[in-house]
Order: C-alpha cells, then structure tokens, then sequence
C-alpha cells in the first residue's frame, strides 16, 4: 500500500491532508501493474469466497474513506481529485457509492450523487452490489427513494458470483416494503440469477419465508424458473433445507416438478449448507436432512423412491435410501421401505455400488431394519465387489451381534456352495482399531460357524491375532490360541512376530500367553525400529518377562535390527533401568565381550541423562 492509502485505511483524514498537501497521488496504485490480471482475478475471487467481510483487497484511498463512513475524508479526496467511482476495474469491488449503499450511509450516498457518482455502475464480479442492489439488500427506504430518483435502474443484471438484482437481494432479507416498491417499480420477478450462487426471487423468498413466498407466486415468479449454473439451488430444495411443510406443500401444489434434478454443480468440494442439494431430488434432500415429514410429502405427491443421480465431480450421489443409510436414520429408512424402495438396487453411483440392503449391513442395521429388509425382498447373497454379506457384517462396527448371527444361519441356507468358503475368510473381515477392540463374543460366534482362525485379512497381510495385538483383548487371544492360532509368523521389514509386538505394545499378559502356546522366544525382529522379544522386555522394563525369556533360552546378545534397533543391554541402558541390567549382564554369554557392550550401553546412557547407570556401567566388576 501506499502511505495515503494505509491513512485513509486507518481512518486518519489529518494524515491524508497533509499527504494531499505534499503531492500524493490519490488515484495511484503501484502494484496494479506488478501483480497481472490474473492475480488480481484470484485476489477478488478468494476474496469473496473466503473474506468478503474483511476490507476490500487492492483498494483506492476514496474506497477506504466510504468503508469507514468519513465523508469529510472522502471530500478531502473528491475535491484533491479522487475519481469518484474508483475502483480497481469494473469486475473488482465496489466503488464508493455501491460501498456507501451497502453500508446505509444516506449522507454519503447524498455526497457522492452530488459529485455524480454513477448510479448504475454495474456490479464486481465477485459479491458485487449495484447501489440500488445493495440498498434493497439493507431494506433502506429512503435510500432506495434517493437512488430511484438519481436514475438507478431496478432491474439491473446480477453480478457474476452471489450477485441479485434488488428485488432477489429484498425478497433474500426480508425486505416487505422495498418488494412492494419494486414490484410497483416493475422489478422483474423471474430475472435470471447470478451464474454462481445465485438465486432468482422465488429461490430467495424459499430461503426467507412463507409470507414471501406467497408474494412471489402472486406476482407471477416460475416455480420452474432458471438455477444457477454453479452453487445454484431450486425454490424447492429451499424450503426444504429450512424445513417448512408449509410453504413445501405451497410450492407442490403450485405444480413444482416433485422430481426434479437441479442442473446446478458445485463450485468446490466442500459446499456450504445454503448450496447443498446439487445433484439431488427432493426427496434425496428431504432424507439428507433427517426430515420424515417432508419426505412423507414428498412422497404423497409422487417422489420417486429409487432415483440414482448420475455421478458428477465432488458430488455424492446416493438415493433417498443411500442418504437415510449414511445417515444411520432407521425411521427415514423403515418410510422408504414401506414407501416401496427396492432394497436391493444400488444405493450410491460409485463403481461396483453396493445395493441398499448390503451398504446398510456394513454401515448401520438393526434388528428391526435387518427384518424389515428381508421382508421387502433384499437378496443375502448378493455381494459388494468381492465381499459377501456376512463379510459386511463381520467388518461393521455398529452391528449387533445378533445380526452377524441372522446373516451366518440365512446365508448358510441359501448360498450353500459359497458358505464354507466365505466362512473360512469371516475372521479376517473383524474390524480392529483403538476404537474398536475386537469382540469376544463375535470371535466365539464366528469360530463355531467354521471359521479358520488364520485366515489373512487381504488388505493388511495379518490374521486377526496379529491385528488384535495392536489393541488387544486377552479373552479374545485366548480365545484364538486355544483355536490353534499361529504365533510364529515371522516379522517383515516393519511388523515384529507376534510375541515381539506384544511386548512393544506394553502387554506382558498376552505375551506370557504366546509364551504357553510355542512363540519363538529368539525369532528375528523387523527390520526398521524391530526388538527381540528380550530386547523389547528390556526396553520396556519387563524384568519377570525378562528373566523368563531367558529362561526359555532368549540370547542376550542377539543383534539389533538394522534400522534404529537396540541390543537388549543398549535397550536397558538408553531407559535408565538399572535392575534389568543387572540381570541381563550376569547372563551375558561371552565374557570376553562384555567389557565392549558395557561402554556402548554407557554411550546409550549417557545421551539420554542417566549418568549414574552409564557410572555403573563402566565399573561394572565384570568388566
């Protein structure tokens, strides 16, 4: 910025005189010319998607003196030669009229008229304003009053992105008495909306309320008029998303097509609650929005129930089913069914969707729902991609048990040649994480169904004894070890067997368990940050486990993994646990050696303040 420009940004009129008086220039911005029009284009639009409430960027000082309500400062500038409509080009911001009639300053709309500002410079691109737009917007009256007299035309064209004309601008606010006025001025009711994010005025009165509404019908608005090409949104869908049924059963029996599909795309992947419903039904909006009512309506007079949207760029397009499914809302779901939604066609577009019945079982299905599908005809043995019913079910969090069990004995009934095969992977399919820990009662459930209890999950390489050792259920590990679960799996570059996770994982319990059950006490660890099953106990501080690994023949001088690994005695030392060296160096194997390891532990010690065990160390008698 310039120093006049920063003064009248911070509102300081003396400074911006004596600037004036020394020669500054008050129609001069220097990095216009530096910057390009397309960084001045990404400027605004960014702008106007992300800041349109902060101060306008590139601005002239006439344009900070309007923002900041100074006419004595705007005068200041107007008589040392400001253009009275400044602005950086006809598609970027407002000039100080359009920021006056924004703001409701009557005087300094007065002022600038008087110094014939122009009444109808056409709105920025970005959130533009004509003046009359911007002060039918505010619902100023005697403002409205002012520009009408000064010539401004009220049907002034939208500007490109989240423009209205002043009725669209009126009717979005609320504004009664300057709608009336407009509609006498004839204010055009079906003028065309801005490209993105605009709306005509029946779209704006949806959004505002019912009384609006009916003004709009009266006075001719098209219940099938123009959406905005980009973030546009129907008359339809607006009350819907405001969630009244009245003014949803005005516009149905005003002969709005109960099925329409707005036109309109979304400009991001993120759209805001306002634009949201590009590339969805009404009832698909109604079911996105949790609102039975409407739905019900909707229904009454003819939705279809089974619409798939076709597939577009950052849209998810489900069915009214789909959505009441990914929304985990049964009572929407129970409607559709009773209202005849085929619970085996597709309920998203996505490359192999699922049916209905099958997204339901892997995301949200009770009892009751489970019942109800199977009443309306869902087909068990269908599956999604490569994945079966009773894998869907399995890898759900959120079922109850007793649908795993339903599924187990139906599917086993009718896709018998499958059964055996899909059962033997069922294990595998158990979802386990920090917020999941397994289920006993599942694991039970499907080892009595003939489940192999090794079976490899085909995504991470492990069987449900290594995944379950992440977050680990001791009822669940015995439960897999008395079925014959391997605990020999041998590490790979970055998982350690079974037994040396255990004890990486801090679970001496379960690792006494492998201990029982045959683990390899010196298997070799992974290869980046691995342990021994010794070298991970001595880390740790384990000194029981310690002693019986040693006992059980561990090797006390057994390498350390390639990447960031520690020897059991560098292990010991690095954390300070002095007991544990002690054990770990009286079973020390070659004598010869030990003077060696004790001043590398030392080295270990010391780097991590334990002065005193690195001390011990050097001196250790055996030494």
């Amino acid at each position: 910025m310039t120093p006049i420009q920063l003064a009248a940004r911070g509102n300081r009129g003396d400074i911006v005189q004596i600037m004036i008086q020394s020669g500054a220039l008050v129609n001069y911005l220097p990095i216009i010319p530096h910057l390009g029009l397309g960084a001045i284009e990404k400027m605004f639009s960014n702008w106007s998607r992300w800041s349109s409430d902060e101060e306008i960027p590139l601005a002239y000082p006439i344009q900070h003196a309007a923002v900041n309500n100074n006419i004595n400062l705007a005068q200041q500038l107007l008589a040392a030669g400001a253009h009275v409509d400044s602005r950086v080009g006809t598609n970027y911001g407002d000039t100080p009229l359009q920021i006056a009639a924004r703001i409701g300053n009557i005087g300094m709309v007065e002022m600038l008229l008087s110094y014939n500002a122009d009444v109808n410079a056409p709105p920025g691109k970005y959130d533009g304003r004509t003046a009359i737009q911007a002060a039918a917007g505010n619902g100023n009256m005697d403002m409205m009053q002012m520009l009408i007299s000064a010539g401004a035309d009220v049907n002034a064209a939208a500007g490109w992105r989240k423009g209205r004309t002043a009725i669209q601008a009126a009717m979005e606010k609320g504004h009664h008495d300057v709608i009336t006025l407009l509609l006498h001025l004839g204010a055009d009711i079906n003028a065309s909306p801005a490209f993105s994010g605009g709306l005509t005025a029946l779209q704006a009165a949806a959004f505002c309320n019912i009384g609006l509404l009916k003004i709009a019908l009266t006075n001719g608005a098209d219940v099938k008029g123009v959406v905005s090409p980009e973030d546009g949104v129907t008359a339809l869908q607006a009350v819907i998303k405001r969630k009244d049924i009245s003014a949803l059963n005005i516009m149905l029996h005003a002969g709005v097509d109960v099925n329409e599909l707005s036109p309109s795309k979304a400009s991001n992947s993120f759209p805001s609650p306002d634009t949201l419903g590009s590339n969805m039904t009404p009832l698909q909006l109604a079911a996105y929005f949790e609102w039975i009512e409407g739905a019900e309506l909707l229904i009454d007079f003819g939705a279809e129930v089974d619409v798939l949207p076709p597939q577009r760029d950052h849209d998810k397009a489900f069915t009214a089913l789909g959505w009441a499914i990914n929304n985990y809302d049964h009572d929407m779901m129970e409607l559709l069914l009773h209202s005849g939604a085929d619970p085996n066609a597709p309920s998203m577009n996505y490359e192999e969707a699922p049916s209905a019945f099958l997204y339901a079982l892997h995301r949200c299905c009770s009892n009751e729902m489970f019942d109800l599908f199977l009443q309306r005809g869902a087909d068990i043995t269908k599956c999604w991609g490569s994945e079966s019913a009773i894998e869907l079910a399995v890898s759900s969090v959120t079922n109850d048990i007793s649908i795993v069990k339903k599924v187990i004995e139906i599917f086993s009934q009718l896709a018998r040649g499958s059964y055996s095969t899909v059962m033997q992977q069922a294990l595998a399919c158990i979802t386990v994480d920090k917020d999941f820990p397994p289920n006993a009662d599942l694991v039970k459930t499907l080892l009595d169904a003939g489940a192999n209890v090794n079976a490899i999950d085909t995504d991470t390489g492990e069987t449900l004894l290594q995944k379950t050792l992440m977050e680990p259920d001791v009822d669940v590990v015995k439960q897999l070890l008395e079925s014959g679960a391997e605990v020999n799996f041998l590490a790979t570059e970055d998982r350690g067997t079974p037994l040396q996770t255990a004890i990486l994982y801090e679970q001496p319990e379960i690792a006494n368990l492998l201990i029982d059950y045959g683990a390899d006490i010196n298997a070799l660890p992974a290869g980046k940050h691995g342990a021994t099953a010794l070298q991970a106990a001595a880390i740790h501080g384990y000194v029981g486990l310690a002693r019986r690994l040693l006992e059980h023949g561990a090797d006390v001088a057994a390498a350390a993994a390639p990447v960031d690994g520690r020897t059991a005695i560098d292990g010991a030392a690095e954390h300070g646990r002095l007991d544990m060296l002690q054990l770990l160096l009286n079973s020390y194997p070659c004598r010869e050696e030990l003077p060696l390891a004790c001043n590398r532990a030392a080295s270990f010690a010391e780097k991590e303040g334990h002065i005193r065990v690195a001390i011990w160390l050097r001196a250790y008698t055996s030494c």
